[in-house]
């Protein structure tokens, strides 16, 4: 059982602000020394200060399958998306769910498979423009996203590890009949430098292109972090990270700088 909630500002009029309740309930059961499965159900509550609210509703079966030295896992399920603005109501649904297929090759290498389909509102910073007017499609569409990843995980005598993984995506704005494609890779360094502490670094390439306006944008991003274990239940972490886009629209390109300061506690 979990329970979020997000509270988003955008400085400028050209942000939507938002307040966002997440709450999930799950059960899993062990049928055997292999195979666990459960059900997951969760609920999804936005507010715009536009004065738009989105509830969305998830329902999901779910499994683990354990062999000797592959693990597969997955869910499937429903979703139900009812956006309210005034006196207009827009329903969507979608058939959703994963899988997850993890390999191991040798005692320090696995081999993994992802891939996903979604029905959200929460979706890339794409704008589009009509005459004068602009629209943030992150705030305003409903999405079906479908995904998939794959990738090598790779641990060192010193304990440290790698991880390289390349993705893509689709993603269909229903209200604008948009599609979105992504390409990209992504790479990651964990290593200890002390009893308790750990040093990570992360870099990606991500490529978006746009159908509708026959545009493409890049994505680069660096980051640099450290995790330090308080005790056995609590971690302290921050992060530094410069993200850079660069698109053949004018408007849409961007540096961000950015600082991450996190507290991680373990009740079980």
């Amino acid at each position: 059982m979990s329970a979020e909630y997000q509270r988003t500002e955008v400085e400028g009029s050209q942000g939507t602000d938002s307040d966002r309740v997440i709450g999930t309930v799950a059960w899993d059961h062990i049928f055997s020394d292999t195979f666990t499965g459960g059900v997951k159900a969760e609920t999804n509550r936005a507010e715009l200060d536009t004065g738009e609210e989105i509830d969305s509703n998830t329902f999901r079966l779910t499994f683990t399958q354990r062999w000797v030295a592959t693990l597969v896992s997955g869910s499937l399920g429903y979703t139900e998306q009812e956006r309210r603005f005034g006196n207009t109501i827009q329903e969507s649904n979608a058939i959703v769910g994963d899988i997850m297929v993890q390999r191991s090759i040798n005692p320090s290498t696995d081999l993994y498979f992802t891939a996903s389909r979604d029905l959200t509102d929460q979706t890339s910073d794409f704008d589009t423009q009509f005459d004068e007017f602009q629209f943030n499609l992150q705030e305003s569409s409903t999405v079906e996203v479908t995904a998939a990843e794959a990738g090598i995980n790779k641990r060192f005598s010193d304990a440290s590890s790698v991880n390289v993984g390349f993705n893509a995506s689709r993603s269909l704005y229903l209200l604008t009949d948009t599609r979105e494609d992504s390409f990209g890779l992504s790479t990651r360094y964990v290593r200890p430098v002390a009893e308790q502490l750990l040093f990570n670094a992360g870099a990606s390439y991500r490529y978006l292109r746009y159908q509708d306006e026959t545009s493409e944008d890049n994505i680069a991003s660096v980051d640099l972090g450290l995790v330090y274990q308080l005790n056995r239940k609590l971690d302290l972490s921050g992060r530094i990270g410069h993200n850079q886009r660069t698109s053949n629209v004018a408007g849409r390109e961007y540096t961000e700088n950015w600082v991450l300061v996190g507290l991680n506690y373990r009740f079980l």
